[in-house]
């Protein structure tokens, strides 16, 4: 994500910038691996065209749940694990995608320990009633 960041927010005009996203579609929890898409939400009349590596793609939107995070992003992946544990615990599962929105700017000067990322996500029961 940060090895793209800049670039990708170029083609957003400034006066039109939004929290980035990232929209994870699997997590591997074994491997501590995900399939996902980082990106800025835009108005379709806001861009024309981009260059590879970037594309412009529509999301579906889901009702679902929302949890919070505070804390330096290098770590949200924590917060995401975290969740997945308590969500088994309750005898459910997340459904995939799960959207990350980063409220915060590590280039704001803030204390990291405060920054706000908010994780939305579906569920549905998955086990078996004990």
């Amino acid at each position: 994500m940060n090895k793209n960041i800049d670039a990708l927010a170029s083609y957003i005009p400034k006066d039109k910038k939004s929290p980035p996203w990232i929209y994870i579609y699997e997590i591997d929890k074994i491997s501590h691996q995900m399939k996902s898409d980082f990106c800025f939400p835009i108005s379709n009349t806001n861009i024309k065209s981009v260059t590879a590596p970037f594309f412009i793609k529509n999301f579906p939107s889901f009702e679902g749940y929302v949890y919070d995070f505070r804390g330096n992003y290098n770590k949200s992946h924590r917060g995401w694990f975290q969740l997945l544990k308590q969500v088994e615990m309750q005898n459910e599962k997340i459904v995939f995608p799960i959207v990350e929105i980063f409220h915060d700017s590590p280039f704001s000067s803030t204390d990291d320990k405060m920054w706000l990322s908010q994780t939305f996500f579906s569920l549905k029961t998955s086990y078996k009633n004990k």
